[in-house]
């Protein structure tokens, strides 16, 4: 999920940006195998039943050497 309405962007930068909101168990569908340079997933973990279910879809949808950026709650 990417804030592409930030104010540190330009038009031009936000136009290559992808924001999707979506539970897990829909997240697959809303997405492209390897299409994605970089995935982040920002203190959502917790409320997951099981994380395991979004790891597999961020492997599955980041490009060959893509980075995922994964953050968990205190």
């Amino acid at each position: 999920l990417v804030d592409n309405e930030c104010a540190n962007l330009s038009q031009e930068q936000r136009a290559h940006l992808t924001t999707i909101q979506s539970c897990a168990t829909t997240l697959a569908e809303k997405l492209s195998d390897q299409s994605y340079d970089v995935i982040m997933c920002i203190g959502m973990i917790y409320y997951l039943d099981n994380e395991n279910v979004i790891y597999e879809i961020v492997n599955q949808c980041l490009k060959p050497a893509g980075t995922a950026i994964i953050t968990y709650r205190n």
